[in-house]
């Protein structure tokens, strides 16, 4: 129960802004359908760019060690006959290896949800360009804050992500086009 205590205040937090504060609907795009594959293509293409962008300072920052720990493991791999203590060894650099990939990993999705974070609050957003107009005070803050914290995180997941939402998409809309 405690691990769930956190969700259940949120939800209670938001419910009971919605039920203090007034709130107006959304108008959604009337061509939001054919928006829709637009945005998301640009959303992959960026993506792409973060992406590479994250390999190049990933490789400046990690790049000698990972490849001072693989030269390493290849040598002691090459041993024909290895002692005990040569494999000992070896275990111990392949589970160093692995945590360095490992920590490489978050420095990556930490750097993706920091260049994802910065391009929406900039202006790129998913939401936004699919609504026709932001409601205005309070509403309209909250929901240009969501806008960017979504888009950020999509934009941090990666454009494989991005891509099976909008292959997912594609197949929705061929099955409707098809009734």
């Amino acid at each position: 129960m405690q691990r769930y205590l956190f969700t259940l205040i949120v939800i209670l937090a938001i419910a009971g802004v919605g039920i203090v504060l007034p709130t107006q609907g959304l108008s959604v795009q009337p061509n939001s359908l054919t928006v829709f594959p637009v945005v998301f293509a640009s959303v992959l293409l960026i993506c792409l760019f973060v992406e590479r962008a994250i390999e190049v300072f990933l490789s400046a920052l990690r790049g000698g060690g990972a490849d001072r720990l693989d030269l390493a493991l290849t040598q002691l791999k090459l041993i024909a006959t290895p002692s005990k203590e040569q494999l000992d060894q070896l275990g111990a650099l392949t589970i160093s290896r692995s945590e360095y990939r490992s920590h490489s990993r978050l420095i990556a999705q930490q750097m993706g949800l920091c260049f994802g974070l910065m391009i929406a609050l900039v202006g790129f957003r998913i939401l936004g360009s699919l609504v026709l107009e932001l409601p205005s005070g309070w509403q309209g803050k909250a929901f240009t804050l969501l806008d960017i914290l979504l888009t950020g995180s999509v934009l941090a997941g990666g454009s494989d992500a991005v891509n099976k939402l909008t292959k997912a998409y594609g197949h929705i809309m061929a099955a409707v086009s098809r009734k």
